[in-house]
């Protein structure tokens, strides 16, 4: 749409548009300096401004999670739902903090009937975006997605950056880079395992802070064993952890 009516198209332009909602947001979240904080905190971690210039992807996806938080805090969980399935829709990662949000959002007030009309709506959102492709070729969906992704073959994603499965590339466990490897059940369990952290600890009643600092690990930590982590990746979930960790050790004198 840009190009067409402009004559030109830079996403960076939208992603700085991202940037100064999730500023805003991390600001709605934890009023007054400790949003500052989080902020500062998230933006200043070494080698973001490198990334956003080169065209950190992940800022959009960042915002949305951040505004499904925030309407989770202020109890409307319908519009939780809308925006936690705009985070999916826009990047299959944002998948992995939906617990977590979920959880808090039942610690905020949202009994299970609530949570499962918020799911509905989400579910719809995610569904209107997917579904034209399903339409248009289940077949090519399915290669370019799942198999994608943890399959292997011709049509598998290849195994590059500096995680886990790297490592096991370059140790000769795996021999070629587009092999077959059980990567997502390495992740199911990374993401188990932060779950049932989460569950424990986020009905104790904690800060909003403490869901970013476990979404941030849950995206590291599950990223790390898939078939690529690359430092946008590893920057994801460092901001959030930094962004969670600032706005919580702050405690007014």
């Amino acid at each position: 749409m840009s190009r067409l009516v402009f004559g030109w198209w830079d996403e960076r332009v939208f992603l700085l548009l991202a940037a100064v909602a999730v500023w805003l947001l991390l600001g709605a979240l934890f009023p007054g300096t400790p949003g500052r904080l989080a902020a500062v905190a998230l933006f200043l971690v070494p080698g973001h401004s490198l990334l956003a210039v080169l065209g950190d992807n992940d800022l959009p996806v960042v915002a949305l999670l951040l505004a499904a938080l925030l309407a989770a805090q202020c109890r409307r969980f319908l519009l939780m739902g809308l925006l936690l399935g705009c985070a999916i829709a826009t990047k299959q990662h944002a998948l992995l903090a939906v617990p977590l949000i979920v959880i808090w959002a039942g610690v905020r007030g949202a009994d299970a009937r609530t949570i499962v009309r918020a799911g509905i709506a989400g579910t719809a959102v995610v569904a209107a975006f997917i579904v034209p492709f399903l339409l248009w070729d289940a077949a090519a969906f399915f290669r370019d997605t799942l198999v994608f992704i943890v399959g292997g073959g011709t049509d598998a994603y290849p195994i590059n950056g500096f995680g886990l499965s790297a490592m096991l590339l370059s140790a000769g466990v795996i021999h070629g880079a587009r092999d077959a490897f059980p990567f997502a059940l390495l992740e199911m369990a990374a993401a188990g395992a932060v779950w049932a952290v989460g569950w424990r600890w986020l009905r104790r009643g904690v800060p909003a802070s403490d869901v970013l600092i476990l979404a941030g690990l849950i995206f590291t930590s599950v990223l790390f064993v898939s078939r690529y982590f690359h430092d946008t990746h590893l920057l994801l979930g460092v901001e959030l952890i930094l962004a969670g960790l600032a706005s919580r050790a702050w405690r007014p004198a």
